[in-house]
């Protein structure tokens, strides 16, 4: 026996949160093309209809496992490119070419969508329920003309960290000082239903001249639920 204090590395957590999510500017979709995202602990596909109406599936044709994203969009479904099984955005096969009629449980996973503010979001539940879009963010006014710089989307993966870790920077006030370089002077955090708001005034770190400046932030970040539910 050792009387060290062992840590518990346990398993990735596979639960992702249940809320709307963004997956990026909707315009960098609507070019005719599949799109690939990682998410959810799998890949997903995104892709315009004829309408310019953004879908979201698994990205995994149900019928052998054919890469959607590597296949086509054709009229306002999405083409396998194994088979040719063309998926719409509400989750069903809607023809199979070389095939008479297509199996009534031809259905793959579908993900709800919404455009707000020039972003698509969709909407995740690990047990299925429909969409809140009381949840939505609101909406900003004139966010898309030429009152506001255009956004500017970066992408950057993480590796080794699930995302509901960064939920923990919300009462997290020791990290500022030694990660960010930042002496909070004030520190506060409401919780209000599903979102965490963050008020922090702070400082500079003197031993770090020019890596900080003093700062004031309010921060908002959605958490996941607090009831525990088996999924």
């Amino acid at each position: 026996m050792t009387d060290t204090r062992l840590l518990d590395q346990g398993n990735a957590p596979i639960r992702f949160a249940r809320g709307w999510h963004c997956l990026g500017l909707a315009e960098d979709f609507r070019d005719g093309r599949p799109h690939a995202i990682e998410g959810f602990g799998t890949k997903l596909v995104v892709w315009a209809d004829s309408q310019g109406e953004l879908k979201v599936l698994d990205g995994f044709c149900r019928h052998m496992g054919g890469d959607l994203t590597q296949g086509e969009v054709k009229g306002d479904h999405i083409a396998c490119p194994f088979h040719d099984w063309r998926w719409s955005g509400d989750g069903k096969c809607k023809e199979i070419p070389y095939a008479r009629r297509v199996p009534l449980r031809a259905r793959t996973q579908r993900y709800e969508t919404s455009v707000r503010n020039g972003q698509l979001l969709i909407w995740n539940d690990p047990e299925g329920s429909a969409a809140d879009h009381d949840l939505l963010p609101p909406e900003l006014p004139d966010v898309m003309t030429d009152k506001y710089t255009p956004w500017s989307w970066h992408v950057k993966e993480i590796n080794g960290s699930h995302c509901r870790e960064l939920i923990d920077n919300v009462a997290d006030m020791a990290h500022f000082y030694y990660v960010h370089f930042a002496f909070p002077t004030s520190f506060r955090n409401i919780f209000e239903g599903h979102t965490a708001t963050q008020f922090m005034e702070s400082k500079g770190r003197p031993d770090k001249a020019g890596a900080a400046t003093a700062a004031r932030t309010r921060c908002c970040a959605p958490r996941p639920p607090t009831t525990a539910r088996r999924t």
